[in-house]
């Protein structure tokens, strides 16, 4: 998935990103009580619902916002002020010091978690909290079998499984910690799927499909409606790790 993509629907993603929302909710849940941060950094902010949730919670921190995506940075400039810090990147350089980095939804485009976790661990405090929530293996499983249905290339994204999210957080802190949650959206149509995903500037297929080949996808899918209904179903991992060296 390209930053182009999200760049483009920045201004929409608020009204569709319900799922994501809620994926966001259950990982601000497992901030845990008794820390009091100075410094958060969020990666893959987005539109920076999580910073603002944040700021609520933590009002004397100081935030630095990320996001490859300039327009959503812009969105979420206009949600948090002048008193935070933005940049526009998938990650930070030259930048340290937090004592929560947090991040939901963002690190499933990310090719190699363990490098991921070694270039994270530089910015941790000693003591630091990392949170994470990531789509992990059994997430939208139907598209496979739609691909294979419709004679095409499987072209999405190859979901990775939770012990691997897990195993290269361990390489770099510890009291690593993690549980798999089931989210799910249900479409009277695959039409309406597809377009959802479209809203939020997301996309199914890591190489574009021609027009002909996305409307066989869509007509598989249709096939593997259970009652009529589509359901879109993420395997989301929610995991906790701390520093303390």
């Amino acid at each position: 998935m390209s930053k182009g993509h999200f760049n483009a629907h920045a201004k929409d993603y608020d009204q569709y990103a319900h799922i994501q929302r809620r994926i966001a909710n259950t990982l601000l849940e497992e901030v845990p009580r008794q820390i009091a941060p100075k410094r958060i950094l969020e990666i893959g902010a987005g539109t920076a619902y999580i910073s603002q949730k944040l700021q609520e919670r933590f009002p004397e921190c100081k935030l630095l916002v990320c996001d490859p995506a300039p327009n959503m940075i812009k969105v979420a400039q206009e949600k948090l002020g002048k008193e935070v810090e933005f940049q526009v990147c998938e990650i930070p350089s030259k930048c340290d010091g937090f004592d929560l980095i947090i991040t939901s939804m963002a690190i499933q485009w990310v090719n190699d978690w363990e490098l991921w976790m070694k270039k994270i661990a530089k910015f941790a405090n000693k003591n630091a909290t990392i949170l994470i929530a990531t789509p992990t293996l059994g997430t939208l499983n139907f598209l496979p079998r739609a691909f294979e249905l419709a004679q095409l290339d499987y072209r999405g994204l190859a979901y990775r499984d939770a012990k691997s999210l897990k195993h290269a957080a361990e390489q770099k802190f510890s009291k690593v910690s993690k549980f798999t949650l089931p989210f799910s959206e249900s479409f009277d149509s695959s039409v309406d799927f597809f377009k959802k995903i479209h809203r939020i500037g997301a996309n199914v297929e890591e190489e574009p499909l021609s027009p002909s080949q996305l409307r066989k996808l869509i007509k598989e899918c249709e096939k593997l409606k259970t009652d009529n209904i589509l359901e879109a179903r993420y395997e989301v991992t929610f995991l906790q790790a701390q520093k303390l060296c």
